[in-house]
């Protein structure tokens, strides 16, 4: 089990959106018939300039590797995230996000990707994602907050490590 937390200060060009964040999470791993799987809970909270973009919400995350042969690694996660914006049903809000309908999403996203060993430092993968995000606010005068995207990425990732404080040769 692993737990984390932090907060900051996030300054926007758009002073109304600047705030003080706090974020926390817990991650762990487990196993389902035999399927590795790290599971993960993160929760935020915003605290805005403006109140309109005061913000909380959640993220689950759900992550899982499989070696499939050949030196392949398929890798798939899900993730579904909700937030609100308590303080969206004001006149502020008609100015921020074109509506004072009150906002909250809904976000998903979906990735399969395989990965593959080129040598012992270097890993090469290929990842389609999926992502989709409904919003209560669809037609506000700046448009809809939903969306909807696919990408595919191409990854290649090097792994270095040392120890410079170790004396003599290294096997």
């Amino acid at each position: 089990l692993v737990l984390c937390a932090g907060g900051g200060r996030r300054e926007f060009l758009d002073a109304w959106r600047s705030r003080t964040e706090g974020d926390g999470g817990g991650a762990g791993a487990l196993r389902l018939r035999g399927l590795p799987i790290t599971v993960a809970l993160a929760g935020r909270q915003y605290a805005a300039e403006r109140a309109p973009y005061d913000q909380r919400g959640a993220t689950l995350t759900l992550v899982s590797r499989l070696p499939v042969g050949g030196g392949w690694l398929l890798r798939a996660s899900a993730q579904g995230s909700w937030d609100d914006y308590p303080h969206s049903r004001t006149w502020e809000s008609i100015i921020a996000f074109g509506s004072d309908k009150g906002r909250r999403d809904t976000t998903m996203r979906l990735s399969l990707g395989g990965w593959r060993s080129l040598s012992r430092s270097l890993q090469a993968a290929v990842t389609y994602e999926y992502g989709r995000r409904w919003s209560s606010i669809e037609d506000g005068y700046q448009g809809s907050f939903s969306y909807r995207e696919h990408r595919a990425l191409a990854s290649l990732r090097l792994e270095l490590s040392g120890n410079p404080w170790r004396r003599g040769r290294t096997a």
